[in-house]
């Protein structure tokens, strides 16, 4: 069974109380600030935590979320405990990357993306590295 999937923001997971169920995390902070501090519990069955600007444009001269992390979140997603009922996805806003991560999760499960899609602004190059990188590895 796969875990169902939750978009928050910062603020959210660092001042809400963790799930009194199984859950991991994907944190998502923006380089150069800190990560996000929020409590976990007995619960918690994994948290990743992640560094990438929110831009899609390679005319930025910073650099894009990548492969390499887009390889990282799928070795936790696929290495999530069994008893794992919910992925919370965050980032700043929970605007744009963690709902990218999150719809790029649910595609690949065979699930529909478009609530990420009606609700947020998922960020583009975020979900499509994701899901091409998924493509070419298939566990």
């Amino acid at each position: 069974m796969n875990p169902l999937l939750s978009v928050i923001d910062r603020n959210s997971i660092e001042t809400q109380l963790p799930p009194s169920f199984p859950y991991a995390v994907i944190s998502i902070a923006t380089p150069g600030k800190n990560i996000a501090q929020f409590e976990t519990s007995s619960h918690c069955t994994g948290v990743l935590y992640m560094e990438f600007h929110d831009l899609d444009d390679p005319r930025h001269k910073v650099p894009l979320f990548n492969r390499e992390q887009a390889e990282a979140v799928w070795k936790f997603v696929d290495a999530l405990h069994v008893s794992t009922e919910l992925l919370i996805v965050h980032c700043e806003a929970g605007i744009s990357r963690s709902p990218a991560v999150a719809a790029a999760i649910a595609k690949a499960r065979g699930e529909n993306d478009d609530y990420f899609f009606r609700r947020y602004l998922p960020n583009r190059h975020v979900y499509r590295t994701l899901l091409d990188v998924r493509n070419e590895t298939k566990p």
